[in-house]
């Protein structure tokens, strides 16, 4: 395995951990976009997360500036 992909998938179980930190254990996270394909140089994670719980405006701000 190279080192881009290492590096993305150590990327990927940061972003889960941080997840289940602020939403619960109790998450289903779907990641997506271009950045998926490791062949290409530019490209955007699309990140979406169902819970069971309500969230506010403040965790979900969290999330995206802490991850």
């Amino acid at each position: 395995m190279n080192s881009k992909i290492k590096q993305y998938k150590a990327k990927i179980k940061i972003i889960k951990e941080k997840a289940k930190d602020i939403f619960g254990k109790k998450i289903n996270i779907l990641i997506f976009g271009s950045r998926l394909d490791h062949n290409k140089k530019v490209g955007n994670i699309n990140i979406f997360i169902e819970t069971a719980k309500e969230t506010f405006l403040s965790e979900e701000l969290n999330f995206y500036l802490n991850s």
